[in-house]
């Protein structure tokens, strides 16, 4: 990064980070359940020890900004759908994938 960042330049990296309520421990166990199904691990690299690694120890600053969203199923599903544990159409998780999420989604959706 120092190589193409202009002098005095800053960089801005971004994470979603989930946790604290019920819906987002259900979706955090949808991911572990089909995860496993595809062998996937994670890196138990947390965001900040990314964050060390890239500029040194505690040698950035830190913003958490409100970042809630209001979708239909329909896009809410397609956002799932674009994760890399979600099967794709011809596996026999599908079905049961496509119904997990519509689960979900129907318990904490408010109005549809």
């Amino acid at each position: 990064m120092r190589r193409v960042l202009k002098k005095d330049g800053y960089v801005f990296l971004l994470w979603n980070v989930f946790g604290g309520d019920e819906f987002d421990k259900e979706m955090a166990d949808l991911k572990i359940d089909y995860r496993a199904k595809k062998n996937q691990k994670t890196s138990g690299i947390t965001y900040k020890e990314r964050a060390d690694n890239l500029f040194g120890e505690n040698n950035y600053n830190t913003n958490k900004f409100d970042n809630s969203m209001e979708q239909t199923f329909e896009e809410f599903c397609g956002g799932m759908l674009s994760t890399s544990f979600a099967p794709d159409k011809t596996s026999e998780d599908y079905e049961r994938f496509i119904s997990d999420v519509k689960a979900i989604f129907d318990k904490y959706s408010m109005n549809g």
